[in-house]
């Protein structure tokens, strides 16, 4: 059947008038389960539909959830996910509400990420997505580009479908853009284009996609109205905002608040009114933590927090990224279980801090001293129990790992990670201990940003106690306090050792961010450190950082799931991807 054919057969598009709404929705979804995420697509069609000329734009993929990885060449997901997509066409039957809903298809043994415009009780037209950018060319391992023109074709389950690139409804064209990010390489030069915004949200990705878009339509004239995938999504590598906005002529008209949950409402002809809703980058980051972890506890059906505290800074903000998720599903802090675990490198400072934060957030406050036990270990090894080697500073960050995930055991809650990027970065951690853990945090923030965030919550705390706790906190010197201290002084101060994290922090910045080589990286920081390190502080700190960096590529191929926080990653699951045996002879010694 040609296509006029079949456009006679089902609908007489130009008879339908231009949508004088959208509306863009948000719902609950769980990720690989159409049955349970059409029914919630259906609750809430039914519940906007109405009888005025309206569409209705859901979340990339969220007939199946945006993050099924390799389930998406599953036949059984497939299968469900396309029953799903009729299921839901069934409902639109009379009326006069249409949606835009997006799922995986199989067409001719390839699968498509595809969107799907419902109506009239129909499938009216599908749009299978044509490119993928080089950002996102690891999605090629489960969607095939669409390179074919406007035609009718026979899905599985022997119904037909329109597939193109656009629609018209009375001389109003609409296109799908499943890369916002991309608007100018992949947008269709539509009169309404509704793009979707793919990845989670991090700091300054709002900016940058209302950046795109302003720029898009200013030079098109056209509307544009771009949606984020929802919160419920995985949050193992990222957390989904739900965020979504609308520009036209080069301005942004209206925007949802992150997280919200909101509905973004489009009217035709409405008049521009928009103020920036972005949160200040230290409060995004602890809601994108609190958020991930809050998500991650719903998703695994647990509702305990356990937390190794040290009175150090990784450790105090997990703390508060915990109490920011107890918060999120309103439930009391006492869920959050805050462990101390002094040694023999402990000082008073540091467990001061840690009981006086935990208590004052109201925490349930544990100490177990684990100096006894380390003892016995150590005796049990052979190790004479006094050499400060490596063996005995590790024999503690083990212990108190075991130590947490057995408490977590018998409480049914889940061990929260501490450890920053600027340590993984280094190998700065304990294999299969401070390195371990069900769900970290702090995996995306590096140390310098971590004392910036901390200086944050102090000032905006409306508690004088806990400010005052948190900025001796920042003024504590970073220690992971594993050799035994002199007259309850901290002994190992790990700035003294790797170099100021402000500059090592610069070089992984240079490094992955900018993927600037050794010269260039020493030639920016002998520019911007000048007068504070000399040049030979910085060459030395520099190989230093390349020589770990290098070797501890592989504690960095094995590490808990976490959120997202800034715009470069380690993760090697959607960030830095470089094998264990990676030789750093081009990098090292040659500045």
């Amino acid at each position: 059947m040609d296509i006029d054919e079949y456009v006679k057969k089902h609908w007489k598009w130009s008879d339908r008038n231009t949508m004088k709404r959208i509306l863009t929705c948000s719902p609950l979804l769980r990720v690989a389960d159409p049955c349970f995420n059409v029914e919630q697509l259906i609750q809430e069609y039914q519940s906007r539909k109405n009888d005025q000329e309206q569409m209705i734009v859901f979340p990339e993929l969220c007939i199946t959830g945006f993050s099924c990885g390799d389930l998406f060449l599953n036949d059984r997901l497939l299968e469900s996910a396309l029953d799903g997509l009729f299921r839901f066409a069934e409902v639109t039957a009379d009326e006069e509400t249409v949606a835009l809903v997006s799922l995986p298809v199989r067409i001719d043994g390839k699968v498509y990420e595809t969107a799907a415009l419902v109506g009239d009780g129909e499938v009216m037209a599908m749009f299978p997505r044509k490119k993928f950018s080089i950002s996102q060319i690891s999605r090629r391992r489960w969607f095939s580009e669409w390179d074919h023109n406007d035609e009718v074709l026979i899905l599985d389950n022997g119904k037909e479908v329109y597939c193109c690139s656009g629609i018209v409804f009375n001389d109003t064209e609409y296109a799908v853009c499943f890369e916002a990010e991309k608007l100018d390489l992949f947008a269709e030069k539509a009169d309404v284009v509704l793009a979707y915004a793919s990845s989670p949200e991090y700091l300054g990705r709002s900016r940058f996609l209302r950046e795109k878009a302003e720029k898009f339509t200013e030079k098109q004239g056209n509307l544009v109205v771009v949606l984020t995938p929802d919160m419920s999504e995985s949050t193992g590598q990222g957390v989904c905002s739900g965020y979504a906005f609308a520009a036209e002529n080069g301005h942004v008209l209206v925007d949802t608040a992150l997280f919200s949950g909101e509905s973004l409402v489009v009217e035709k002809g409405m008049a521009g009114d928009y103020s920036s809703r972005d949160l200040d980058d230290c409060e995004l980051a602890v809601s994108i933590q609190g958020h991930g972890l809050a998500q991650r506890l719903k998703k695994i059906w647990v509702n305990k927090i356990i937390i190794g505290i040290s009175g150090g800074l990784d450790s105090t903000q997990a703390l508060l990224a915990g109490i920011k998720a107890l918060d999120i599903l309103g439930l009391p802090h006492t869920n959050l279980i805050a462990v101390t675990m002094p040694c023999f490198g402990t000082t008073s400072r540091t467990k001061s801090n840690a009981q006086k934060l935990s208590e004052l957030c109201g925490t349930d406050f544990r100490e177990i001293s684990i100096r006894e036990s380390v003892v016995q270990h150590l005796k049990d090894i052979g190790h004479d129990g006094v050499t400060a080697d490596v063996a005995f500073e590790n024999a503690q960050a083990r212990e108190r790992t075991q130590v947490l995930m057995d408490i977590a055991n018998m409480e049914n809650a889940i061990v929260l990670g501490t450890g920053d990027m600027s340590e993984a970065a280094l190998g700065w951690c304990t294999y299969n201990g401070d390195h371990m853990s069900m769900y970290n945090v702090n995996c995306n923030m590096t140390k310098t940003f971590l004392r910036q965030v901390v200086r944050y919550e102090a000032e905006h705390s409306d508690n004088e106690e806990i400010a005052k706790v948190l900025l001796d906190v920042i003024d504590t010197p970073v220690s992971p306090e594993l050799k035994p201290s002199e007259q309850d002084n901290i002994s190992q101060k790990t700035e003294d050792i790797l170099g100021p994290y402000e500059v090592l922090d610069r070089y992984l910045e240079l490094l992955v961010r900018e993927k600037k080589g050794p010269k260039d990286i020493l030639v920016c920081a002998i520019d911007e450190f000048s007068g504070k390190y000399s040049e030979e502080e910085l060459k030395k700190w520099l190989n230093q950082f390349i020589k770990r960096f290098f070797n501890n590529q592989f504690k960095r191929n094995c590490v808990p799931d976490g959120p997202r926080v800034i715009d470069y990653d380690l993760s090697p699951a959607n960030g830095w991807i470089m094998t264990s045996d990676t030789s750093n002879g081009s990098f090292l010694n040659i500045v």
